[in-house]
């Protein structure tokens, strides 16, 4: 059986086909085979369908579709055209399978086409009708955020270099982690100072202490020789 993909709705499909004499050794084509030929049946059955639709035969120009056509296809000796009714390729079936059988010493030809939902001849589109659809259906429901088309772009953007030669932010964070951790050990060693003199505002001199030092000594009871008048 040949097989073939095909658009689905495709219209005016003329196919070439070889008609094997079944009385050839040699595996030969059939010559002579024309719409007027004995027992000649064109038929085909789109998929899910139970029965098979006849197509009568009728004589063709080669290269010009008609219906029900059929013409030997050169001088190559069981080389034909056929031509299958459009409704044989109309869209709803994955499938279509066509036959072409009946006359004596023919050996039957089977067809079997795939519907496919996609043109493979379109170039621009593919066939696929509703990108365009699909696309402007979503794009009506698209908001648009505020401020956008008012929202200023740098005119240039920072190089690979620029960027590569400023901090990243994982050694910023080893830094703050850093800081974070000496200033931690200070307060603790701060917060063992006792409230005076750390929480007196005036700290006095050395000459002050000094001169408090002696006034002490000089007014305490001592023997004679411990200390002498300063004057």
């Amino acid at each position: 059986m040949s097989k073939n993909k095909q658009y689905a709705g495709q219209t005016s499909n003329s196919l070439a086909i070889f008609i094997q004499d079944t009385s050839s050794t040699t595996g030969g084509g059939l010559s002579g085979v024309t719409n007027a030929s004995s027992g000649l049946v064109l038929e085909y059955r789109r998929y899910g369908q139970s029965s098979w639709t006849s197509v009568t035969p009728v004589s063709k120009t080669l290269g010009t579709y008609v219906s029900g056509g059929i013409v030997a296809d050169g001088s190559l000796a069981g080389a034909y055209e056929v031509d299958f009714p459009d409704a044989a390729f109309t869209a709803g079936a994955r499938l279509v399978w066509l036959r072409v059988r009946g006359v004596t010493n023919m050996l039957p030809v089977l067809i079997e086409i795939e519907l496919d939902a996609v043109n493979y001849q379109d170039g621009a589109g593919f066939g696929l009708s509703r990108i365009n659809d699909t696309i402007t259906s979503r794009m009506a429901t698209y908001t648009q955020p505020t401020g956008f088309l008012a929202a200023s772009f740098p005119a240039s953007v920072a190089n690979e270099t620029t960027v590569a030669s400023k901090a990243s932010q994982t050694s910023v964070d080893t830094l703050a982690s850093y800081v974070d951790t000496k200033v931690a050990a200070i307060k603790a060693k701060t917060d063992n100072l006792p409230a005076q003199p750390a929480a007196v505002s005036t700290i006095p001199t050395a000459s002050a202490n000094a001169s408090a030092v002696w006034s002490s000594l000089s007014t305490a009871t001592r023997p004679v020789d411990s200390f002498g008048q300063i004057s």
